[in-house]
């Protein structure tokens, strides 16, 4: 949990246990229930919606993983692939070339998708090359699954990644609602309780509110970064 949120939860929780407990003072001096209804509510919201936003980082792990899973499956057939051409054929610079041998194996999802379908249009009539030089029929029949696994899963992650920053802006949407409140009720408190200096240091005492909605509204600016932040990056070699 984001160390903002768990101090808004945390305020939200002594805010809430607070108002119950001065609650006939407070109606007294004009406190209107739907002011604690309200507080309640986007208590209950920031809770709700955190645990999505956890829910959601953990779906877009899971899908990173499956594509770097992938990734480097795709990446060390390509390696052997390579490496059988090059046994088959030392020589031939027109063979080499054609398989793109001494060229850097993609390390973009994207880039790497286009050169497994690359391989795949050229390896029926390098079959009985390949099976001559290393390679078993189920690695040159696994080209075209791991092609499509590879789109698959990279448009699964991209999608669980785009889940993971709405769902953080729906978080901190929803905590900067709640510190609003807590801030509101400390306020009225200071006037509730302005000759009360026991009851007030109560009130005071709940979280440093202005300085976790600002960094709040940083983190909802920056939120929309992070679905470019969170691709995948691999160290491919060349070969």
């Amino acid at each position: 949990m984001a160390e903002h949120i768990d101090l808004s939860l945390k305020s939200g929780s002594l805010m809430v246990n607070l108002v119950h407990i001065r609650r006939s003072a407070m109606d007294a001096k004009g406190f209107k229930p739907e002011r604690n209804e309200e507080l309640i509510k986007s208590y209950n919201d920031l809770n709700d919606k955190n645990t999505a936003q956890a829910k959601a980082i953990a779906i877009s792990s899971e899908k990173t993983a499956e594509v770097n899973k992938i990734v480097l499956l795709a990446t060390n057939l390509i390696k052997k692939l390579k490496n059988a051409i090059k046994s088959a054929f030392q020589e031939d610079k027109q063979k080499l070339s054609l398989f793109l041998i001494g060229e850097t194996i993609p390390s973009s999802v994207k880039t790497l998708a286009t050169k497994l379908h690359y391989y795949i249009d050229l390896l029926p009539d390098y079959t009985t090359v390949l099976l001559e030089n290393g390679m078993i029929q189920a690695e040159i029949d696994s080209f075209p699954t791991l092609y499509n696994s590879l789109l698959t899963a990279s448009n699964e992650q991209e999608q669980a990644n785009n889940a993971q920053v709405a769902a953080t802006k729906a978080r901190n949407a929803s905590e900067k609602v709640l510190l609003k409140n807590i801030s509101s009720i400390k306020s009225f408190a200071k006037v509730c309780f302005a000759d009360n200096e026991e009851i007030l240091t109560e009130f005071d005492s709940i979280g440093k509110v202005k300085a976790a909605l600002k960094e709040s509204e940083k983190i909802i600016a920056e939120a929309t970064a992070v679905n470019e932040n969170n691709k995948v990056s691999q160290t491919v070699t060349a070969s």
